[in-house]
């Protein structure tokens, strides 16, 4: 493939990617909204949901490093879901 092909298909996944993971961002506030203290199993286990999403992706960007900003804008949101899994 040609170098601007590649190019062209790093820049759209990394938005495709970047836009999952603020989705990701809004769910987590969504969940902290509707349960402020993580009480309810439900939430607890919708952020496992988005730690395994966060796994994925880092799993998907890894080999190309141009997308490592990706991983590095998702690090917030691992240390918040982090810190509610270890409350538990």
């Amino acid at each position: 493939m040609s170098l601007v092909f590649n190019s062209f298909l790093e820049n759209f996944l990394g938005i495709q990617l970047r836009a999952m993971l603020g989705r990701s961002i809004c769910l987590f506030h969504v969940y902290k909204e509707q349960d402020a203290h993580f009480d309810r199993q439900k939430n607890i286990n919708r952020c496992i949901q988005l730690l395994a999403f966060l796994q994925m992706l880092t799993e998907i960007v890894f080999p190309t490093e141009s997308l490592y900003w990706i991983v590095y804008n998702g690090t917030p949101l691992y240390g918040k879901c982090l810190l509610v899994i270890l409350s538990i």
